[in-house]
């Protein structure tokens, strides 16, 4: 018998079947000459599992599979082998997508491979092409090209022209789709909203609907259209109005609309001015209230991550204010509201409720971060703030009890009995992270 060190001495020698899956099922590294080559001749076998049935599958390189598939060209059609591209093409570790930068170059470099993906790998492709529509949206940009891209995708979907949904086999998008965990996108799910956002855009500014009318329903596009001329004050109101049906037109005099627009700030330096745009509809007075959140206390209650999910009732908002406005009710506007009141480090949840709608929006400033170590009594941490600054006053709290910074700004978690694992809340003044 071989043993596992000589294996890559016959990855180039003349095998027959049994053999060379012998030899790839036992080898435990990549990084070895021919590997690629004889993975590609063991797929190429009428007999062959297919891509993934062998551990070495797993450890290729991203530049071994690129190789691979040029060797096997019909393994692009194959979820297994996309799905191992796809991870590989994951951001660094430590990397964060809530970074727009760090979402968008992960984004283009899976766009970048559904470009060569056939019809039967469409799920992915709107996973990939609607999440950057939504990054886009966040960035108030708006791709028509890529928007038509998406839309040629066929789906099940109310608003989807049917024609384009005959004899379409496995072409036929899932919206619901995910690649957990190799890709870590939201999936698509009722994109209504997003379709509707970008249709309401480009017909601020378009005179026909031919750009969308082979995709979408031709009913469903003008009721679109009118009513974007409606909410934006384009042309003859009236004119608009007729093309609409009775319970259209009603629906459209009375909804309204209270909701923070998709381009608002993800992110706020812990010295920026805090203004957040509201967009809104039939609605002539608005009440704004805002809850200085203690994190402290809040985290010493609860194991969540705070969120506007927040249960309000029963508290005081620290400040309210009432916002009055003229517009008529068949127009949507943006407001645009300052909170100057948001200084320094800490969490507000803004609360507004106006026409029997209620909308709101989490501010968070500051982060804390502890860096931890191994001592001789214990682990040891030393907290950061949001600038790599050491914070000497911060302290650490477990199962209730505080543990604080000595002298040199060290905090001290003696060692337990026996191996536990606990969350430790990272503290300074009101401040906290989990």
């Amino acid at each position: 018998e071989i043993e596992p060190s000589a294996l890559r001495f016959v990855l180039g020698r003349s095998l027959n079947a049994a053999q060379l899956r012998s030899v790839l099922s036992r080898l435990d590294r990549a990084d070895l000459p021919g590997i690629v080559e004889a993975i590609a001749k063991e797929l190429q076998l009428k007999d062959s599992p297919g891509f993934g049935a062998s551990p070495v599958h797993a450890l290729l390189t991203l530049k071994q599979l690129e190789q691979l598939a040029t060797l096997v060209p019909g393994l692009i059609e194959h979820d297994t082998f996309v799905r191992a591209i796809a991870a590989r093409l994951a951001p660094a570790a430590g990397a964060s997508l809530s970074d727009k930068d760090e979402m968008r170059g992960y984004l283009d470099r899976l766009y970048t491979l559904t470009e060569r993906l056939p019809p039967s790998q469409n799920s992915f492709k709107a996973l990939v092409v609607g999440n950057l529509l939504r990054l886009n949206l966040s960035e108030n940009r708006y791709d028509r090209s890529l928007f038509i891209e998406y839309l040629k995708l066929p789906r099940l979907a109310d608003y989807y022209e049917p024609k384009k949904l005959l004899n379409i086999g496995a072409a036929l998008t899932q919206l619901n789709f995910d690649m957990q965990p190799q890709v870590t996108l939201p999936p698509m799910r009722d994109d209504g909203e997003l379709v509707r956002r970008y249709l309401e855009h480009f017909f601020q500014s378009d005179d026909n609907l031919d750009d969308f009318a082979p995709y979408l329903q031709r009913e469903f596009l003008e009721r679109i259209y009118a009513q974007t001329k409606i909410l934006y004050g384009l042309g003859d109101t009236a004119t608009w109005y007729s093309k609409l049906n009775p319970t259209e037109q009603k629906e459209l005099r009375e909804r309204v609309e209270l909701r923070f627009t998709p381009d608002n700030p993800r992110q706020f330096a812990l010295d920026d001015v805090v203004s957040l745009q509201v967009e809104m509809k039939n609605i002539d007075q608005l009440l704004v209230k805002i809850y200085d959140i203690n994190l402290l206390n809040y985290y010493r209650n609860e194991t969540q991550l705070l969120s506007t999910a927040i249960d309000l009732d029963g508290l005081i908002p620290n400040q309210q204010r009432q916002l009055k406005f003229s517009q008529p009710a068949h127009r949507r506007h943006t407001q645009q509201i300052d909170f100057p009141e948001f200084t320094g480090r800490g969490a507000w949840v803004v609360d507004l409720l106006g026409g029997g709608q209620r909308s709101r929006a989490l501010v968070h400033k500051g982060r804390l971060v502890a860096l931890e170590r191994l001592g001789d009594a214990g682990q040891v941490f030393e907290v950061l703030d949001e600038s790599g600054n050491k914070l000497s006053e911060a302290h650490i709290e477990v199962d209730g009890r505080r543990f604080a910074a000595n002298e040199q700004g060290k905090i001290v978690l003696p060692y337990a009995e026996q191996t536990v694992s606990r969350q430790i809340l990272i503290a300074h003044a009101s401040f906290a992270t989990p």
